[in-house]
């Protein structure tokens, strides 16, 4: 025990009144009494208390790890003998505590061997995630959860019986929110729907893991399950698979079948616990173990095939009228869709638990045989006539019957001509019990027209086929006709050449029979063309007309082509009847300038043939000129022959110059070339000019030429005479004229015009003036 202490103090005292006091500071002692030992371990443990309640607080605040995930119930629901019937779904239920560290769930399916299906689920956004599943076979909410609860929950869990949740719990309980502040009260309670699983015993087992935790001080694994539960033992019971009835009720009519007359193979028999039926399946086996199935579904009590594309057979079921389990059958195979031959049939069944492997199968014990149909064969192949004409277009009529024509798919006509070129043209035959139908399939080459009609006997075909000769060239030819049957459609089961040989005559070549000019001489100055005659035979094989002029000179010069008959309607006669000539009267041909002509008509056939020229040559035909006219005046004196002397002139000793008007006018037609020597070349036509003489004595011959487009001359001279004069005035002369003055005939063209200076030492023939008598 501790030692009593004294703890010495003063006490300061004060008047109330302010009056002297006679002792104001007293002394005393403070005596702390010793106490008992535990008070000193008591005040110890308050301060470890203290101390440990700290720590405490820190660590429940900052360091201490959250709630792990607790399965609180796992079970199926409303099925306490865990048994299914095959077919039905599973239905399991499960509650998770403390949903907010939950990382996942993993759902585990474990059959009777051992073999284990695992899901995982991860958990996200307050949503537990069925990525595999659709939304209407889950359901998982957030309720409140409460301590209540957790008595009979766990008694049920220990118990492995499910927990029966009422109707009345589902609806007092509360939605909860994660973020809340009483999230620890949340529980993720879901409800999930299973596929129904093939027949088997099965324990399902539920894993929850919580979320990774890696802090300075606080770790945690999310690889590793914080809680699980497993169901019992729950069996799927298999239902009972169909079979078929007994051997004997799977049965033909009869065991042999024509092809020709397209019977059908029938196959019935009865299939019990059509409930569980998912597929019937029947399998036809030939000679040549090559096998085809004809699949069939079950879907909503109506039997349906498989395979629509890949049809074969028909398939008609019943339900037995007192037997709801029962199905009677009949299925049926037309024969024509079948080669002929041996065949055997087995039917097998499928059950909805295993798709793969058949439950029950029996087979037809008699074989059965389908015969083969006889093949089309051609009859009567015969042609109208032999020999045709292109010119008259006469079709090529070819007749033929086809027998067994049920068996028929394909006719081909081949025709090759002596060139050995060979073209064919190809048909379809659609089958049809009353009409035959005929549908063109390569006729690219041969470019003719079937018809064919069923003849009195139903398996007989009566075909007519024409060919336009106007298709072909000219030529032989040999036809034949060959028949394709269903059974071999690669191969023709019957062929037959035609006996006669096939000549098409070509047209005859146009023949120029005549060729001839309107008439045979034709005047410039009429400005008239020349009109051309002829008359064709075998007009049918014109295409062209080329007209070709020939002058006298052998040039030769295209003028014109003629389209037939497009171009030459208006002027030819086009004949209809093959037979007749084409007559063309006066085809204008464009105007010729004067001269001889010969005219060449080429005629350009539609099928020429090598080295045929076609070409007629018309006579001669002239041209002639407009004559020649001259009006030629001097002084307005007209010059009227071809020489004509002019009166001499008297040139003044002064060199006077003396003026003569010359003028002219010249008609000839087109072409003509006029020339006033030694003056000037050319000149126009019509024109006029002023000549001045100074210069005695002097003598010059003027000529006006003219020369027409053929060479033909015509002129005009006047010689002109000058001499000197001694006296100055010339009035009284009589061989003096009064000259017009310069510019009183001027025209457009005309001009004063020097005489030719004389060449030195030249004799003038006329010196002196002559006298008069």
């Amino acid at each position: 025990p501790r030692k009593a202490l004294e703890l010495p103090f003063d006490v300061e005292l004060e008047d109330v009144q302010n009056l002297p006091l006679e002792q104001p500071l007293l002394k005393g002692i403070l005596v702390w009494d010793k106490s008992p030992w535990w008070h000193l371990w008591l005040l110890i443990l308050l301060v470890l208390s203290l101390l440990a309640g700290t720590a405490l607080a820190i660590w429940w605040n900052f360091f201490k790890m959250p709630p792990l995930p607790k399965i609180s119930e796992f079970s199926t629901i409303n099925q306490p003998l865990s048994k299914y019937k095959e077919g039905k779904p599973i239905q399991i239920k499960w509650e998770i505590r403390n949903p907010q560290e939950l990382e996942k769930v993993v759902f585990t399916r474990i059959d009777g061997q051992g073999s284990s299906d695992l899901k995982s689920y991860p958990f996200d956004n307050e949503k537990l995630e069925f990525l595999e599943l659709a939304n209407k076979n889950y359901e998982c909410k957030l309720i409140e959860y409460h301590d209540s609860w957790t008595f009979g929950k766990t008694i049920n869990k220990l118990l492995r019986k499910p927990s029966l949740t009422t109707e009345n719990d589902s609806q007092n309980q509360k939605e909860c929110q994660i973020e809340a502040q009483n999230k620890s009260q949340c529980a993720l309670e879901c409800t999930l729907t299973l596929a129904p699983p093939p027949p088997d015993k099965y324990i399902f087992e539920i894993e929850a893991f919580p979320k990774s935790i890696d802090q300075l001080f606080r770790k945690r694994s999310s690889k590793k399950a914080s809680d699980s539960s497993k169901t019992d033992t729950i069996e799927v019971i298999a239902k009972p698979q169909p079979i078929l009835s007994q051997i004997n009720n799977i049965v033909s009519p009869k065991s042999t079948y024509s092809r020709l007359q397209q019977e059908e193979i029938i196959l019935q028999f009865d299939i019990t616990n059509q409930s569980q039926l998912n597929q019937i399946e029947i399998i036809t086996q030939d000679g040549n173990q090559v096998t085809r199935a004809a699949s069939y579904l079950l879907k909503d009590g109506q039997i349906q095939p498989k395979d629509v594309k890949n049809l074969w057979g028909n398939l008609v079921c019943k339900k037995v009228a007192d037997k709801s389990e029962d199905l009677s059958c009949r299925w049926s195979l037309n024969t024509r869709f079948i080669e002929p031959g041996n065949y055997t049939f087995k039917v097998a069944v499928y059950s909805l638990s295993n798709l793969k492997e058949s439950s029950d199968s029996q087979a037809l014990q008699n074989t059965i045989v389908v015969q083969p149909a006889p093949l089309p064969e051609i009859e009567q192949f015969i042609v109208s006539k032999a020999v045709y004409e292109e010119a008259k277009k006469e079709p090529i009529i070819l007749q033929f019957d086809i027998k067994n024509r049920s068996q028929l798919t394909q006719l081909e006509i081949i025709i090759q001509d002596s060139n050995q070129v060979t073209k064919a043209a190809s048909y379809s035959y659609i089958q049809d019990l009353e009409k035959a139908q005929i549908l063109p399939k390569d006729i690219r080459n041969l470019q003719g027209n079937l018809v064919c009609k069923v003849a009195d006997n139903p398996e007989k075909l009566s075909c007519q086929w024409i060919l336009n000769t106007a298709l072909v060239e000219p030529g032989n030819y040999t036809f034949k006709v060959a028949v394709y049957s269903l059974s071999n459609p690669k191969e023709p089961s019957d062929s037959q050449a035609l006996q006669n040989t096939i000549v098409i005559q070509p047209e005859p070549l146009p023949e120029i029979e005549q060729l001839k000019v309107s008439k045979e001489v034709y005047e410039e100055a009429q400005k008239e063309p020349i009109k051309l005659n002829w008359v064709i035979q075998n007009p049918n094989q014109i295409k062209l007309f080329i007209i070709t002029a020939q002058d006298q000179n052998g040039s030769s010069q295209e003028i014109q082509r003629y389209q037939y008959p497009s171009q030459v309607s208006s002027f030819c006669s086009i004949p209809e009847a093959v037979n007749n000539p084409l007559v063309c009267r006066d085809l204008p041909i464009k105007k010729f300038p004067p001269g001889e002509y010969t005219f060449q008509l080429e005629v350009i056939p539609k099928k020429a043939e090598e080295n045929a020229k076609l070409i007629k040559i018309s006579s001669p035909v002239k041209v002639t000129p407009t004559p020649i006219k001259i009006e030629f005046k001097v002084n307005d004196q007209f010059i009227t022959q071809a020489v004509t002397n002019y009166p001499p002139i008297a040139i003044s000793s002064e060199g006077t110059p003396v003026f003569i008007q010359l003028g002219w006018k010249v008609e000839g037609g087109e072409g003509i070339k006029v020339e006033l020597q030694p003056l000037a070349d050319v000149v126009q036509p019509e024109g006029s000019m002023t000549y001045m003489i100074s210069q005695a004595p002097f003598s010059e011959t003027i000529t006006l030429q003219v020369t027409n487009s053929l060479g033909e001359q015509e002129s005009r001279s006047i010689m002109i005479q000058t001499y000197q004069s001694n006296s100055s005035s010339q009035s009284g002369s009589p061989s003096q004229f009064a000259f017009p003055k310069t510019g009183e005939l001027e025209t457009p063209k005309s001009g004063v015009v020097k005489p030719v200076p004389i060449k030195p030492g030249r004799l003038e023939p006329i010196e002196i003036p002559p006298k008069s008598d």
